[in-house]
């Protein structure tokens, strides 16, 4: 049994790419990476990675989580 339905990746990752890629943005950090699964940007001087389809994110900077709305969290809260 593999971990996600590689179809519905392929589906949907590209929507998810674009939804996270915007949101970010609109928050005024840029992206300095991208690639065909992950963004990545600046936040308070280091690196951070976010797979938007699956949803997670990690860095030195935040507290590793699961989901958009949870990095936004801490993006606009500043930690």
């Amino acid at each position: 049994m593999t971990r996600i339905d590689k179809q519905d990746q392929q589906e949907f990752e590209p929507q998810r790419m674009i939804y996270a890629i915007d949101k970010v943005e609109a928050l005024g950090y840029e992206i300095v990476s991208r690639d065909t699964t992950t963004i990545q940007f600046i936040f308070k001087e280091q690196l951070i990675t976010f797979y938007p389809y699956s949803g997670a994110a990690t860095g030195e900077s935040i507290n590793d989580c699961r989901g958009l709305a949870k990095l936004i969290i801490q993006l606009k809260n500043k930690l």
